[in-house]
């Protein structure tokens, strides 16, 4: 028992490791002031609650399966593997919809670009503006289910 314990806190923190160092650690963006999802701060990133995402959230499936499920679950509550050993814990897309401005520049900046845990990593290196936008569908439908 408590060598299957130690085995799940290495699991936990070599999953966690494995996206920091996948999704980069910095929540800091690009000069640029314009970007696809529209006006942004001068760190780049979305700060308009009324900031619209189009994303597709059936195509998102595979990269929410990969980067972000084992945090917050398949499910979306905040349960995956690795999210227990996590604190503060991940969230739970489940219990309320997230605005889409503030999805999005979670996904895009990591926790940190949105006063959140800096254990979220940033993905902006990792997928594309139109994957991001896809993601954010994703975890915003979980409230929805």
């Amino acid at each position: 028992m408590r060598g299957d314990k130690r085995m799940g806190w290495f699991l936990a923190l070599a999953c966690v490791t494995l996206a920091w160092a996948l999704g980069g650690c910095s929540p800091g963006g690009g000069g640029s002031t314009e970007s696809a999802a529209g006006p942004a701060t001068a760190s780049g990133f979305q700060v308009d609650p009324s900031f619209v995402s189009e994303g597709v959230a059936e195509r998102a499936e595979a990269n929410y399966a990969a980067q972000c499920a084992s945090c917050h679950g398949a499910a979306g509550d905040g349960r995956g593997p690795v999210g227990g050993a996590l604190s503060p814990a991940p969230t739970n897309f489940t219990a309320a919809p997230i605005p889409a401005h503030r999805a999005y520049e979670a996904i895009r900046g990591g926790g940190m670009a949105v006063g959140m845990a800096a254990t979220m990593p940033a993905f902006e290196s990792a997928f594309s503006a139109e994957e991001i936008h896809d993601l954010v569908a994703y975890v915003r439908a979980f409230a929805a289910r």
